[in-house]
């Protein structure tokens, strides 16, 4: 075997060295571990919580109001799908009263025309049996007339 100079063998020594450091070191541990707790570790984990717990009744009151916009979507769907019925319905309605309100006016005016036209009828039957009076008379005088002009004529 080689032997290396000025190099000591190995001692077989313990695995774990038990000694007062030991204690230091896991007693330092120890308050290190308390003070972090309650200086750092327990407060984060409190704004944690609450964060979660404001993002939970955050995203409880989203659903809700999703909910709510949801049924006030159904009922403006509803609502204008009878408001769209009712338009068509009035529109109808109007539409027949305009040819009921047509109806009546061309009626009125027809009335009117005829008895316009029956007035003007009347007159003219007036004039007729005027002229046709009147006719007798004037076609004996043309009669004597064209007697007399037909001897002057037969005279000359």
């Amino acid at each position: 075997m080689d032997v290396i100079v000025g190099v000591a063998p190995p001692l077989a020594a313990a695995l774990v060295d038990l000694d007062a450091t030991y204690f230091v070191q896991m007693t330092m541990f120890l308050v290190l571990y308390v003070l972090l707790s309650q200086v750092f570790f327990k407060p984060y984990v409190r704004r944690l919580r609450r964060r979660d717990q404001a993002g939970t009744g955050l995203r409880e009151q989203a659903k809700d109001a999703l909910r709510r916009a949801g049924e006030m979507d159904e009922n403006a769907e509803h609502r204008l799908t009878e408001v769209k019925q009712a338009a068509v319905l009035e529109r109808r309605r109007l539409a027949e009263d305009g040819v009921a309100l047509r109806d009546g006016i061309v009626a009125k005016e027809r009335e009117h025309a005829q008895a316009h036209m029956d007035r003007e009828l009347a007159g003219l039957d007036a004039e007729k049996a005027t002229f046709l009076a009147g006719a007798d008379s004037t076609a004996a005088e043309l009669a004597a007339l064209i007697d007399q002009q037909m001897q002057s004529v037969e005279a000359r």
